[in-house]
């Protein structure tokens, strides 16, 4: 049974759910993965249904969780409907890559939409979201980066592994694409390249730390493999540079 208000639920007082939604809301982690899995899917299983489905998570994705200027929603209405929160960056990043995964599917080749989609994601967090003092991708804040509220600057700079892993086959792939613009991708993703071998990657036991040691100070000592983190996204991550690279 959906457990969709706090009155349904067998935990007293419960308001999130294990990967912290709000009870009887959506969310764009979730549905962003749903997206890929009908992706992934689809190049196995070409069928009618499972395009239907795909096209729809694919509208879902582009069309209601991503606003411009490049601003992804993180949580909504049953119907849909956005709720307003903090913007978190790194999702931003890790929503393009799958709308990029899927804008190369055969169905999809004619569609610019999604691409430009794509771009705008890639363009707003580099704006609003990247250091440019060290490289790297912080996690959150505003919509349009640190913002005052009252004397309280509310911005989230902490540089987890997962973001940067996101980050790499993103930038390159927009330098590939987009070679002569201005925003200049491809220094980017060298820059990016340069502060995981840096601050993330542990040279001498191997691994990706948690966050970059520029970042949190103690908390890059924490576990490098827990419940919540292991190294599905750096593979990926990657696996996905080779491919762009030798293609």
């Amino acid at each position: 049974m959906p457990i969709l208000s706090r009155e349904q639920c067998p935990i007293p007082n419960l308001v999130r759910d294990c990967i912290g939604t709000p009870l009887g809301f959506k969310d764009a982690n979730t549905n962003g993965d749903m997206l890929e899995t009908m992706v992934d899917l689809y190049r196995v299983s070409p069928d009618e249904k499972v395009k239907a489905r795909l096209l729809e998570m694919l509208h879902i994705v582009r069309d209601i969780m991503v606003v411009p200027p490049g601003a992804v929603h993180m949580y909504f209405q049953p119907n849909w409907t956005p709720v307003p929160d903090i913007a978190r960056y790194s999702y931003g990043i890790n929503t393009s890559n799958i709308l990029a995964k899927a804008s190369r599917l055969p169905c999809l080749e004619s569609d610019t939409k999604t691409r430009d989609v794509v771009k705008s994601v890639v363009d707003t967090v580099l704006q609003y979201g990247w250091d440019a003092s060290r490289g790297g991708f912080f996690y959150g804040g505003s919509t349009f980066g640190p913002t005052h509220l009252e004397d309280i600057i509310v911005f989230i700079d902490t540089k987890f592994w997962w973001p940067q892993a996101e980050g790499m086959r993103a930038l390159l792939r927009m330098a590939l694409l987009y070679p002569d613009d201005e925003r200049n991708y491809r220094q980017r993703f060298h820059q990016l390249w340069s502060y995981i071998k840096e601050y993330i990657i542990d040279a001498r036991r191997g691994g990706w730390l948690w966050v970059g040691k520029d970042s949190r100070p103690r908390r890059w000592r924490s576990a490098k493999a827990t419940p919540w983190k292991e190294p599905s996204h750096e593979v990926h991550s990657l696996l996905e540079c080779l491919r762009l690279l030798r293609s």
